[in-house]
């Protein structure tokens, strides 16, 4: 019973990760985009447009917020903020707010505050 237990949870658990897609490029944000090296440092800039579509992200270094991406001429290193990826690499999760009951001083404003996609009512 325990054995088949622990085949099921293995199971489960191994569709989870291999369900996770690989994170590519999904657009380039800027018409010229800096090549860097493994350190960060700028080598030079390539267009955007001689660049291919959706390539794969290889490595994510998170200290310097660089990514790698395989292209025709190898891996280079790229600013995270010239690219878009998807799925995304960080996801920074903020603790849901409540709304103050009472009226503020500027209670005459019509707008709304929302709670978010990830804040239940």
């Amino acid at each position: 019973m325990i054995k088949s237990s622990l085949l099921l949870l293995s199971l489960l658990v191994s569709q989870s990760v291999m369900a996770t897609p690989e994170p590519v490029v999904e657009a380039w944000l800027r018409k010229s985009v800096a090549v860097l090296d493994d350190q960060g440092k700028s080598l030079r800039q390539v267009d955007s447009s001689s660049l291919p579509k959706a390539p794969k992200v290889l490595q994510y270094n998170k200290e310097l917020d660089i990514i790698q991406v395989g292209l025709p001429e190898g891996n280079v290193w790229m600013d995270t903020m010239a690219v878009r990826v998807n799925p995304p690499l960080n996801i920074v999760k903020f603790p849901c707010q409540t709304l103050q009951s009472g009226y503020s001083d500027d209670h005459q404003n019509n707008s709304t505050i929302g709670y978010g996609a990830g804040c239940k009512k």
